[in-house]
């Protein structure tokens, strides 16, 4: 699948607009909300996916995170709320 030597890991580190996207789509941000963030047009989001998803050998968003996440690019999802969370926590 990779060449010899290399690591999914060294894509992402010398592109960091894509390691966004990646970190992006973990939160669980829509390709416009994405977009809206990094301040980037929906169809070059797309085109950001699209790389993510070659480069992984993946065809789905949830099938990136969890290989990033198996591979070490991303980092073990944190416990409690997070500040991406829409729900209003209980009083």
């Amino acid at each position: 699948m990779w060449k010899r030597g290399y690591r999914p890991r060294d894509f992402y580190e010398q592109n960091a607009e894509l390691k966004g996207v990646i970190d992006l789509i973990a939160s669980g941000l829509s390709t416009s909300e994405i977009a809206k963030k990094l301040t980037l047009s929906t169809e070059t989001v797309r085109n950001h996916l699209r790389s993510v998803f070659k480069e992984l050998d993946v065809h789905t968003r949830l099938e990136a995170i969890v290989k990033a996440r198996r591979l070490g690019l991303l980092a073990a999802p944190a416990l409690g709320p997070q500040p991406t969370d829409r729900r209003v926590p209980p009083e």
